[in-house]
C-alpha cells in the first residue's frame, strides 16, 4: 500500500524514540504489577499458615477443658484442635529462646497459660477470621483469642491501596502511550503531507490513507509493551538473585507475571497505540 511506503520512507528517529519511551513507561508499570502479584502471593502463604490460639482461664478442671475443646471442634471452619498445658508452653518457650533465657528455667509454670491451638480447614478471609475469633471468645473458660488478624487486615488494606494505584497507573499509561503514538505519527503525517494530498487527488479514500497510521500506532504500542516485558524479566531475575538465601524459606515461590497479565499488558499497548494512531489522523481530512 502507498500509505505504508510513506511511513517506511519517513524518519525513523521519532518512531524509535517513541517506542523506547513507551517501553520505559510500560516497564515501570510492569515492575509495579510484578510486585503486587508477588505481595499477594506472600499474603496468601501467610494466610494458609494462620493458627488460632485460645488462651484459657487458669485452674480449669479437665472436664471443663474437654467441653471447650468439643465446642471449638463444632465450628465448621476448624479442622484440628490441640490442648497445650502450661508446662508444655513453658518448655516450648524456653526451647525457642535458647541461650537467651538462661536462668529462667525456675519460672513457675503458672506464669504460662494453658492454651488450645486451632487449625483451619482452609484459609479464611479477614472478616471470616474475625467472626470466628469472636465466637470462640464467647465460649466460657476462654480468656483471650489471638489469630494475627490485625497484621493480616493491614496487609490486605495495603494490597487494596496498591491495586488502586495500579488502576491509576494503568490509566496514565494508556494516556502516555496514546499521546506518544499520536504525536509521533502526526509528525510523520505532516512530513509527508504533500504525498498524502496527491493520494487524495488520485481518489484514495480517507480510510485507505489513515489505516497505515492506525496500524503503525498499534505496532508501536505493542512493541513498547513487548520491550517492557523483556526488561521487566531481566529486572525480576536480578532482584531475585539478590534475595538472601535465609529469607527464601519464609517466602512463597516468587514468580514472573502470569500469561494472562502479560497478554493484558500487550493488549493495553496495542489498543492505546491504535487509538494514538487514529488521533494522529483526526482533522487531517480538512
Amino acid at each position: 500500500m502507498r500509505g505504508f511506503k510513506i511511513l517506511r520512507r519517513s524518519s525513523k528517529g521519532p518512531q524509535i524514540v517513541g517506542i523506547l519511551t513507551i517501553g520505559l513507561a510500560f516497564t515501570i508499570f510492569s515492575v509495579f504489577l510484578l510486585g503486587i502479584e508477588n505481595f499477594q502471593g506472600i499474603i496468601s502463604k501467610w494466610q494458609q499458615g494462620i493458627e488460632i490460639l485460645c488462651y484459657l482461664e487458669p485452674d480449669l478442671p479437665d472436664f471443663k477443658i474437654k467441653e471447650i475443646l468439643d465446642r471449638i471442634k463444632n465450628e465448621p471452619p476448624i479442622s484440628e484442635t490441640k490442648y497445650v498445658s502450661s508446662k508444655e508452653v513453658k518448655e516450648e518457650f524456653l526451647k525457642e529462646a535458647g541461650n537467651l533465657l538462661q536462668g529462667f528455667e525456675d519460672f513457675e509454670e503458672e506464669l504460662f497459660p494453658n492454651l488450645i491451638e486451632v487449625k483451619l480447614k482452609k484459609p479464611l478471609t479477614v472478616q471470616e477470621l474475625k467472626a470466628l475469633a469472636l465466637r470462640l471468645q464467647d465460649i466460657p473458660g476462654i480468656r483471650e483469642v489471638q489469630y494475627g488478624g490485625k497484621w493480616l487486615e493491614r496487609a490486605y488494606e495495603s494490597l487494596n491501596f496498591l491495586k488502586g494505584l495500579l488502576l491509576v497507573g494503568g490509566l496514565l499509561l494508556f494516556g502516555i502511550t496514546l499521546f506518544i503514538s499520536a504525536n509521533t505519527l502526526k509528525l510523520v503525517f505532516y512530513q509527508r503531507k504533500e504525498e498524502i494530498e496527491i493520494l487524495r487527488l488520485m481518489g484514495a479514500s480517507e480510510s485507505f490513507i489513515k489505516t497505515p497510521f492506525i496500524l503503525e500506532g498499534a505496532f508501536q504500542g505493542a512493541l513498547g509493551a513487548i520491550l517492557s516485558l523483556a526488561l521487566s524479566y531481566l529486572i525480576f531475575g536480578f532482584l531475585h538473585s539478590k534475595i538472601p538465601i535465609w529469607v527464601l524459606p519464609y517466602l512463597p515461590e516468587l514468580k514472573f507475571l502470569s500469561l494472562k497479565t502479560m497478554l493484558s499488558i500487550l493488549g493495553l499497548g496495542l489498543f492505546s497505540g491504535m487509538i494514538g494512531g487514529w488521533v494522529s489522523c483526526v482533522g487531517s481530512s480538512s
